[in-house]
């Protein structure tokens, strides 16, 4: 691997890690056994710094992704899957900021109201919130609590703990009613 990345492979690129002191250059594969999303495999050394639940920028690919499973099959160095995001700050309800990776929205079916000739529509867009599981992110992303991203409220209807061990995903969905306040300086 570091020959590879000192011979300046074609799939070589300089990373940095979202918030933390870390990086360097690492090698991106396209992970053909992908669907949906634009998927990568990563490959770098340990003395990096990268961990599964980190969201890194890549240089090359002027894009930022969050390293979510790490593959065992290679002890030597770091080998990976990584995914597509866009990292955002998501402020809970207590106004603290929580760094997250958000996937989505997506419209999963229009629900809307008519009576008296008068439609109404109600809004439906789902967000996945991709977070690294701490003990304070587990803690507030419950079932039907609720937060704020781009001026919006979303309400929290899953949050999948199993699938990995430091990345928690949440199903959230759009919420018309604006329930958190925001405080007062």
């Amino acid at each position: 691997l570091q020959r590879t990345i000192e011979l300046g492979d074609y799939n070589s690129t300089e990373f940095s890690i979202d918030g933390i002191e870390g990086g360097g250059r690492c090698i991106v594969n396209a992970n053909k056994l992908a669907t949906g999303y634009d998927e990568k495999e990563i490959s770098a050394p340990f003395d990096t710094g990268i961990a599964t639940g980190q969201i890194i920028y890549c240089n090359d690919l002027d894009s930022y992704w969050i390293v979510y499973r790490r593959l065992v099959v290679e002890k030597a160095y770091f080998r990976g899957l990584m995914r597509q995001c866009r990292p955002s700050t998501i402020v809970d309800n207590n106004g603290n900021e929580v760094r997250a990776a958000i996937i989505g929205p997506e419209l999963t079916r229009i629900q809307s109201l008519t009576d008296h000739k008068m439609v109404v529509d109600y809004p439906n867009m789902i967000i996945y919130v991709w977070v690294q599981n701490t003990e304070s992110n587990a803690a507030f992303f419950k079932r039907y609590n609720k937060f704020v991203y781009k001026g919006r409220t979303w309400q929290v209807q899953s949050c999948n703990d199993i699938d990995f061990e430091d990345i928690l995903i949440i199903e959230a969905e759009e919420n018309y009613e604006q329930i958190i306040e925001k405080p007062e300086i």
